[in-house]
């Protein structure tokens, strides 16, 4: 019957540390097989190694990509009052993301872009959609979460570390 105005869940969780930049550059990626994309776009093909230049470690590559996002992306969820966002992930979304003057999108469409540009570097890489709180870090209390909180991301695997997170 789906949810209802007042419905609530609790749960416990256990949010394991981040490791550190440092840590991260000498890290081996985990030997995780993950689906390798059918088609990708020929422009985030290219785009690949123009965000990946200099970058010489895995972690780097990734770190490289993701500031490449942040550098060259505009954000929007194409909400009114701001700049026009097509909604979806296929691969005409994502072709257009590349293909505009301006790339424009939400973390839906830049972490699935993200994701084909590091799977293209041969490493194993997934998206992850989840909650991000406004109440972090307060040990046995609550956390309120609506979808406003709701995101989309990058993780690649990382010996001794799990799932890395890339936003």
């Amino acid at each position: 019957t789906g949810m209802a105005e007042g419905d609530t869940y609790a749960f416990d969780t256990v949010i394991p540390a981040a490791p550190t930049e440092e840590q991260l550059q000498d890290a081996t990626v985990s030997p995780v097989t993950t689906p390798a994309p059918r088609r990708v776009p020929d422009d985030l093909v290219a785009a690949v190694d123009t965000a990946t230049e200099g970058a010489e470690t895995p972690a780097a590559q990734v770190r490289a990509i993701e500031a490449y996002f942040q550098t060259n992306g505009y954000f929007s969820h194409g909400l009114e009052g701001q700049v026009a966002s097509r909604s979806g992930h296929n691969l005409a979304r994502e072709s257009d993301l590349f293909s505009q003057p301006q790339m424009v999108g939400d973390d839906e469409q830049y972490a699935v872009a993200m994701a084909l540009m590091v799977s293209q570097l041969g490493l194993p890489v997934r998206v992850v959609m989840g909650f991000s709180g406004k109440n972090e870090g307060l040990p046995g209390g609550t956390v309120d979460v609506t979808g406003e909180q709701l995101h989309a991301w990058v993780e690649v695997p990382f010996e001794g570390y799990g799932w890395v997170p890339f936003w």
